[in-house]
């Protein structure tokens, strides 16, 4: 789903919304890994952690979508086309990351059911140490993915924007 906004509060959307998974991206990372590894984490700060992978699966939705708005208006240099390759990649990769936070929370609580006596005597307890070491290693990856692409299109697209404009302030002496 594409959201293409081009103007807010008569700047291009783009520059304000980007700021969105550059914020996000690494507080949700650490702290997906933070619910990954760390029982009290999950329990007391899960939920909060869930709520900012969903604000930042919407707010790189928004950045995606107000950057192929600004795309009309801006010459097609390499190195525009080059954050426009990186940031497609965006995508998936939050929607992935938002899924393991969320499989974490799952199995957490499928967990402790199964610790007050739902699911003992039954097969699944092997199941869901499987599935929890699998989502583990699904937010690992997710997390450091993301924040890489992150990184590598913000770098791509400050230097589609400041490579060949005038310097803004004077040099340091």
């Amino acid at each position: 789903m594409k959201i293409e906004i081009g103007r807010l509060w008569g700047l291009p959307a783009h520059a304000l919304l980007v700021h969105i998974p550059i914020v996000l991206t690494p507080i949700t990372a650490a702290g997906g890994l933070a619910t990954a590894f760390s029982g009290w984490w999950r329990r007391r700060v899960g939920a909060i952690v869930l709520v900012s992978a969903a604000v930042l699966a919407v707010g790189t939705q928004l950045a995606i979508g107000s950057g192929e708005a600004l795309r009309e208006a801006v010459r097609k240099t390499p190195l525009v086309r080059t954050h426009v390759g990186q940031s497609d990649l965006l995508e998936p990769v939050m929607l992935a990351l938002l899924g393991s936070i969320l499989g974490l929370l799952l199995i957490e609580r499928a967990r402790v059911r199964g610790a007050e006596g739902r699911l003992s005597g039954t097969r699944r307890a092997p199941t869901l140490r499987l599935l929890w070491c699998a989502t583990v290693l699904a937010t690992v990856v997710s997390a450091a993915t993301a924040t890489g692409l992150v990184i590598r299109a913000g770098h791509s697209g400050a230097r589609a924007v400041w490579k060949d404009s005038p310097q803004l302030v004077r040099p340091l002496p």
